[in-house]
């Protein structure tokens, strides 16, 4: 980017030359008419004198006229290169936002599906526990049968595995009282 808009220079210049012109031509007619009329030499340099600061006057508001509209011109430039500037930056954050957000967003359903996953085991387990239970307790009323028959348990399959379990406290995995005791864990004694 340049520091001066030499197009508005350029033109106050010429605005600048024509002044300069119509006061040369000015002086030049009041210096013939001076003259034709019989001015002494101190009067013609006065004149020119004159003419030459009315040329200086003319040259200053020519410059200071290109100056002004050389600074709205570069004003402009600026405010044009801020306003492309700010509309980027925005366009950029907001892409940047939403690229978070998607993650944001991605990262959310991957926990809500690992977050389901685990609830769906979680009750799957649950609900296998009194299965394992019955389970135990039916290798365990089989054990019995056999060892009432005079049968050696060496022979019954899982018979480790069914003790381990019912031996595991149990009061968790029932809904009401009644239901845990009916298991056989504890009697209601007989009123």
């Amino acid at each position: 980017m340049s520091g001066i808009d030499y197009q508005s220079a350029t033109l106050g210049m010429g605005a600048l030359d024509k002044a300069l012109l119509d006061i040369t031509r000015s002086a030049d007619a009041a210096i013939t008419r001076a003259t034709e009329l019989g001015a002494t030499e101190a009067e013609l340099t006065r004149i020119r004198t004159l003419g030459n600061s009315q040329a200086a006057i003319a040259t200053k508001d020519a410059a200071y006229g290109a100056l002004d509209r050389a600074v709205a011109a570069q004003k402009t430039i600026l405010d044009k290169s801020y306003a492309d500037q700010t509309k980027h930056l925005q366009a950029e954050a907001d892409a940047r936002k939403k690229a978070a957000q998607a993650h944001v967003d991605a990262a959310q359903s991957a926990y809500d599906g690992i977050k389901g996953i685990y609830d769906a085991l979680a009750s799957t387990s649950d609900s296998l526990i009194p299965q394992t239970r019955a389970q135990a307790q039916a290798v365990l009323q089989n054990a019995l049968s056999v060892s009432a028959a005079g049968g050696s348990l060496s022979g019954v399959s899982g018979l480790t595995e069914a003790l381990r379990t019912v031996g595991q406290s149990s009061e968790d995995i029932f809904s009401t009282y009644t239901d845990y005791t009916a298991t056989g864990r504890l009697r209601p004694t007989p009123s």
